[in-house]
C-alpha cells in the first residue's frame, strides 16, 4: 500500500524568565503510494513569547480625548501613556498543514505541489484603544479599569487624568490559505539538437482564504482582499523564467 511511509515528531520544553513555562510540539507524516505522488500532513503547537517592547516599554505619552459613558458620553481630555505589560504570556498557535506533491515519471523535470494551511492563535498579544479601554471598563472588566486613573476637573467633575495603553493576551486570530508551487526544467539540447544551455520555469502562488482577528471588544474582522484594513490580497503569485549556460544566466520575474 506504500512505496514509502514516514512519520516524524518533536517536542520542546521552554522556560522563560518573564512569561513562564510552555511546551511546543510537532507531528507529521508523508505517504508515497507510488513514486509519482506524495501526500504530507503536519500538526503542531507553536508559540511566540512576548518581546522586550511588549513587556517593558518604558512609556510614550500623548494627549487626546475620549467619551465618558459615566457622564452621558461627555468628551473629556486625558493623558495617555503607552507602556509594556510584564504579565504577558506567550501566544499559542495550533497549526495544520496538508499537502500533495506531484513528480510524474512520464514528465522528467516537472514538480508541483499544493498545500492547505490553517493557523489558529489564542491569547495573541494586542492593544486596545483608549476609548475601548473606557468602554470595556464601563462594561465591568477589571483589567481595563486598572488602566484608568480618574481625577476631577476645575468644575469638580470626575475625569480621566491618565489612560494606560498596554498590550494584553486578548486577541484570537485565524489564517487559512492554499500554497501552490510548480517548476519545470529542461535542457535545450533535448528540444533542439546541439542547442546550448538549460531553461527552467517556476511558479509560486498563495490564495488567502481567511485572515480573521477578534479582540473580544471591537467587531471581528476578516481582512483578506481588504486594502483599507492592511489585509493580504486574495491572491499573490510570482513566476520566474530562467535561461542559463556555462557563461551566462538570465532571469525574467
Amino acid at each position: 500500500f506504500a512505496h514509502s511511509l514516514e512519520f516524524n515528531g518533536a517536542v520542546r520544553a521552554t522556560d522563560y524568565s518573564t512569561s513562564g513555562y510552555v511546551t511546543t510540539w510537532k507531528a507529521g507524516a508523508t505517504w508515497e503510494p507510488i513514486p509519482d505522488i506524495r501526500f504530507r500532513v503536519t500538526r503542531s503547537r507553536d508559540i511566540r513569547a512576548p518581546n522586550l517592547a511588549d513587556l517593558f516599554t518604558a512609556g510614550v505619552a500623548n494627549t487626546s480625548t475620549v467619551r465618558d459613558p459615566t457622564r452621558a458620553n461627555a468628551v473629556t481630555t486625558y493623558t495617555g501613556l503607552r507602556v509594556g505589560n510584564p504579565n504577558l504570556t506567550p501566544e499559542v498557535a495550533a497549526t495544520l498543514g496538508v499537502g500533495v506533491v506531484l513528480q510524474p515519471r512520464f514528465l522528467p523535470g516537472f514538480n508541483a505541489s499544493v498545500d492547505y494551511y490553517n493557523i489558529d492563535i489564542d491569547d495573541a498579544i494586542g492593544s486596545i484603544t483608549p476609548q475601548e479601554t473606557v468602554d470595556f471598563c464601563f462594561a465591568g472588566n477589571a483589567t481595563a479599569c486598572a488602566a484608568l486613573t480618574r481625577g476631577v476637573n476645575a468644575g469638580g467633575q470626575p475625569v480621566f487624568t491618565q489612560i494606560l495603553r498596554q498590550p494584553f493576551n486578548l486577541v484570537s486570530q485565524t489564517a487559512r490559505g492554499l500554497d501552490f508551487e510548480a517548476s519545470y526544467a529542461k535542457s535545450l539540447d533535448s528540444l533542439f539538437a546541439g542547442a546550448p544551455g538549460r531553461i527552467s520555469l517556476r511558479f509560486l502562488a498563495t490564495h488567502y482564504l481567511k485572515n480573521y482577528s477578534n479582540n473580544g471588544i471591537s467587531p471581528a474582522t476578516d481582512t483578506v482582499g481588504s486594502n483599507g484594513d492592511n489585509g493580504p490580497p486574495d491572491w499573490r503569485y510570482t513566476a520566474n523564467l530562467n535561461y542559463s549556460n556555462d557563461s551566462i544566466s538570465v532571469t525574467l520575474t
